[in-house]
């Protein structure tokens, strides 16, 4: 935010990314339940109440957190997709939104990871989705996260080198030795 906005318009700028990032989160909230209930209409108040959950309100205020909310919907949203008709789009989209997530925050990255996995077995056993087809999605979903990890790693080389190379690691490395 530093580097798109000035000193003096930076709590404008805070302002516009919470607008953004809210509009955002309702988007694919609407998307997701758009596409799991498969009607348009249906999908207008789960998306608001998504949108609006107390965890927006409460943690709201902290934008990392926030934008987390927002990418576990955009991963909800790309996985469903997944689910019902998984094209290429979907996949990559998939593996570009949790690779976004690795580089915002490993913790929550994990965790969605976990219940993407968890989502898929029960969507498609309640589906009754034969075991082997059961298995291929998983795989691919394995995959999926595998490639999202290598995207993430790929861009957070410039921030460990940069944090290898500051004066802090050689002072700490020094005091361990």
């Amino acid at each position: 935010l530093t580097i798109l906005f000035t000193r003096n318009s930076l709590p404008y700028g805070i302002l516009f990314i919470l607008f953004l990032e809210v509009n955002l989160l309702s988007a694919f909230g609407y998307g997701y339940f758009k596409r799991l209930l498969g009607n348009e209409n249906a999908a207008v108040f789960p998306a608001l109440a998504w949108t609006f959950t107390g965890y927006t309100v409460i943690w709201g205020q902290n934008y990392s957190y926030f934008i987390c909310i927002l990418l576990f919907t955009a991963v909800m949203f790309f996985l469903q997709g997944f689910l019902m008709s998984p094209s290429p789009s979907d996949v990559l989209l998939l593996t570009l939104s949790l690779a976004l997530f690795l580089i915002s925050n490993f913790y929550f990255f994990y965790m969605t990871g976990m219940f993407s996995a968890c989502y898929t077995l029960i969507y498609l056993l309640l589906k009754k989705t034969r075991f082997r087809d059961i298995l291929k999605k998983l795989l691919l979903l394995l995959l999926t996260g595998i490639l999202a990890c290598g995207a993430g790693a790929v861009s957070l080389i410039p921030v460990i080198s940069s944090m290898l190379g500051s004066s802090r690691a050689g002072n700490i490395t020094s005091s361990i030795g």
